[in-house]
């Protein structure tokens, strides 16, 4: 029985002694593979930087081994990976032009749109392209795109062109038929948040507040996309009260907001035209994760430190 045990226990052991080697093993494969992403990049003549617009854009990425092996080029990254990838792919020679793949980007944040644009516009003042393409935009991708030399879209896509609006939402009425009532000091007319605990509707100082905002970004947004489409703010002001977004595809090319209605097997095409490559030669392309880590310019002198400090303020 003794002889049973000791068998019984050293093979319990052994079987432990192997999961842990696999999973140590394991680990420094995986750590292997980011390391390898994460090492500096030489980038090759004629390469195209795809800026793939999907996912939620955050002011910071935070990533992990999980997120990177994704390799998702926005949902792990945040607008300061973007703005960096934009920036070195404008100093580095080796880049010729710019994709931007259209898909489901989310963002409440029009200054970071704002901010993305004007480094999309640095790097075709560079004297580079940039070229555009989705199988829909929605109004965030399509102000984006708008600053691309030319703009494609599938034949059987859609862009949302509608406009700005605000939904604030009212807990009071639920919270009287639970007798919770909210109990809070305010000081100044236009200090609204409380109003979604203690009022059933918008007060009149909201609404100002509120409509001010967005049509101050509203305004900005056309401006932009007019100068860069040779459009003029009243004819976008339209598209956007006539449900542009529910008309057929061939309406976004007779009102100049696209260039052609395209594939993207024939975007691609497109792009090798601009390359001068050869209709078997492959597109070499570098994604918005892996620029973080090509070469860049250096430039001599004194360094600052950033640091970032983002997200909610808590108690």
């Amino acid at each position: 029985m003794k002889d049973f045990l000791k068998m019984t226990g050293a093979t319990v052991c052994g079987m432990i002694i192997f999961f842990v080697l696999i999973g140590i093993m394991g680990m420094m494969s995986l750590v292997g593979i980011v390391a390898s992403e994460e090492s500096t990049k030489n980038v090759k003549d004629n390469t195209v930087l795809v800026l793939n617009l999907s996912g939620v854009l955050s002011e910071r990425s935070e990533e992990t081994i999980y997120s990177k092996l994704q390799n998702n080029a926005v949902s792990s990254l945040g607008l300061d990976e973007i703005l960096i990838a934009i920036n070195k792919a404008k100093e580095n020679e080796n880049i010729k032009g710019i994709y931007i793949e259209s898909g489901a980007f989310v963002t409440d944040s029009y200054a970071s749109l704002q901010a993305i644009r004007k480094a999309l516009s640095d790097f075709k003042n560079a004297g580079k392209w940039i070229i555009a393409y989705g199988d829909s935009y929605t109004q965030s991708t399509y102000y984006l795109s708008s600053i691309a030399n030319k703009v494609f879209i599938n034949p059987q896509g859609i862009i949302e062109w509608r406009g700005l609006s605000a939904q604030p939402y009212y807990l009071k009425n639920v919270m009287d038929k639970y007798g919770v009532k909210m109990q809070l000091a305010k000081v100044g007319t236009y200090k609204s948040a409380p109003e979604t605990f203690t009022a059933d509707k918008m007060s009149d100082a909201n609404r100002e507040q509120i409509s001010k905002m967005l049509n101050g970004v509203w305004t900005s947004m056309v401006k932009d996309v007019a100068q860069s489409r040779k459009l003029t703010s009243e004819q976008l002001n339209t598209l956007a009260d006539s449900a542009m977004f529910l008309a057929p595809t061939e309406d976004y090319l007779k009102a100049k907001m696209v260039d052609k209605l395209l594939y993207a097997d024939q975007v691609r095409t497109e792009i090798k035209k601009l390359l001068k490559l050869d209709d078997d030669e492959e597109i070499s392309q570098i994604s918005v994760a892996q620029m973080q880590n090509a070469k860049g310019k250096r430039e001599k002198g004194e360094e600052i430190a950033v640091y970032y400090a983002y997200g909610s303020i808590v108690d």
